[in-house]
């Protein structure tokens, strides 16, 4: 399973993430698209709450599901730190259920793409149409076809401060056109003044998807599919090169 050890790094990883900004995105999208201002949040693949808290901080109640006992360990730690407070469940996208529904409920970060066969779609749609009521939005971002495939790089690599210690993750990123598929290896390394100290690995296996394959996904689940966008870019067009689009829509 994927986010493991891989949890005790990952907002190391992901530092410079601006998760405020993506927030903001998500209020202007509430702005636009919403029938009225959400007040309930359904957060999926939460992971270590950094969408969390700053959705909490702008005044809505949010809560959480994450497939990883990892992450949400940490998600706990962050709020309890902060005197914040978010329902937290451990539980898969495809199969969750929690009896109650939601104003929103949003996807962040391309945790979709980690639905890598249709049955796990069309079951992870289908329980979050259950969790809407008339007028909910579910908002969500994922990799976009042609730009994963003309300009994915095989391996990366990439060096973080850890203290006094340094932390190398290398990526290796096997691409399978014919099911729009991505395999990435991540191999983790952390150094003490040059010596090993801790080393591991995780493999990840992601989908991308075509923009008009998605909104299919989501008609055939029952939803009516209202805006398509760059992430972050509200006024943008989606184009070839765009490799992270955001979709809106509402339960029909």
């Amino acid at each position: 399973m994927s986010f493991q050890q891989y949890a005790q790094y990952y907002d190391i990883f992901y530092q410079k993430k601006n998760y405020s900004q993506e927030c903001r995105f998500l209020q202007a999208i509430f702005k636009r698209y919403a029938e009225k201002s959400p007040k309930t949040i359904l957060d999926l693949g939460c992971g270590t709450a950094n969408h969390i808290l700053p959705l909490i901080r702008q005044g809505y109640k949010v809560t959480g599901i994450d497939a990883s006992e990892a992450m949400l360990d940490i998600a706990r730690q962050k709020l309890h730190k902060l005197n914040l407070s978010a329902d937290l469940h451990r539980q898969k996208l495809k199969s969750f259920q929690l009896h109650q529904t939601f104003d929103a409920v949003v996807s962040m970060f391309s945790v979709i793409d980690y639905l890598t066969s249709l049955n796990d779609i069309q079951a992870t749609f289908r329980r979050v149409h259950q969790h809407m009521h008339k007028g909910s939005l579910f908002i969500f971002d994922f990799w976009h076809a042609p730009a994963v495939e003309e300009y994915y790089a095989s391996r990366k690599v990439r060096f973080f401060k850890v203290q006094d210690q340094t932390l190398e993750r290398r990526s290796q990123t096997v691409l399978s056109p014919n099911q729009k598929r991505c395999d990435v290896v991540y191999t983790c390394v952390l150094k003490q003044k040059g010596r090993t100290i801790q080393k591991f690995q995780e493999r990840h296996r992601l989908r991308y998807f075509d923009l008009q394959e998605m909104e299919g996904y989501l008609i055939r689940a029952g939803f009516k599919v209202l805006g398509a966008h760059p992430f972050l870019r509200l006024n943008g067009k989606i184009r070839r090169n765009t490799w992270d689009v955001t979709l809106i829509a509402q339960k029909a």
